[in-house]
């Protein structure tokens, strides 16, 4: 499962991190220790406060460029977080807004 999943195109979407089930505590880690690396078929993985942002905030209509570089860009290549996948939490994304995660406790 992904949360907030956004097509871009075809067969390709904005989403987050792949989950065993719907329920926001079944994120699965080792997943969500790659975000910026390939790791997809051609999605965009996102952790869930992006992902989230781009499912509220992106109208129908709106044009997405991708391109392939090793320049990152102005902005630099953003560092994601790494999660143990040992912790107790770890079936949760830190950046998840659900009242109930414990990482924003």
């Amino acid at each position: 499962y992904g949360l907030y999943t956004t097509r871009i195109n075809g067969q390709i979407w904005f989403h987050s991190v792949p989950y065993t089930s719907m329920s926001h505590d079944s994120l699965k880690a080792e997943e969500y220790n790659k975000l910026g690396e390939h790791a997809s078929l051609g999605c965009v993985r996102l952790n869930v406060e992006d992902a989230k942002w781009v499912y509220e905030n992106l109208d129908f209509n709106t044009i997405i460029k991708v391109y392939d570089s090793e320049d990152p860009g102005p902005l630099g290549k953003p560092q994601g977080l790494k999660i143990d996948v040992n912790d107790k939490n770890s079936g949760w994304d830190p950046t998840d807004s659900d009242p109930d995660n414990p990482w924003k406790k």
